[in-house]
């Protein structure tokens, strides 16, 4: 699966998010509501397999919090970015 069908895919899920295409990798702006449901079918999704969490990152951007994620398939060596930020400063959930 390339970079255009890995976007497809994440679109027929979640139409409304922000994919783009980043310096190196596809990016993928999440919010916390949806963060973990589409990791997990991005790890599920046996055409893709994001088996591998490369970096997990946490961003102080001033008045809200973010967390940015790069998971790879090792089966596939293809790799994406998920980023989710919240507002919330006293209980920042994702």
């Amino acid at each position: 699966m390339d970079n255009i069908q890995i976007k497809e895919f994440i679109k027929s899920l979640y139409s409304d998010l922000d994919i783009r295409e980043g310096n190196q990798f596809t990016e993928v702006t999440v919010p916390p509501s949806k963060l973990h449901l589409l990791a997990t079918l991005l790890k599920a999704k046996e055409e893709i397999s994001f088996d591998f969490l490369v970096c997990i990152t946490g961003v102080d951007y001033g008045h809200d919090l973010g967390v940015i994620y790069h998971l790879r398939s090792s089966k596939f060596g293809h790799t994406i970015v998920l980023k989710s930020r919240t507002p919330d400063r006293d209980n920042p959930v994702f």
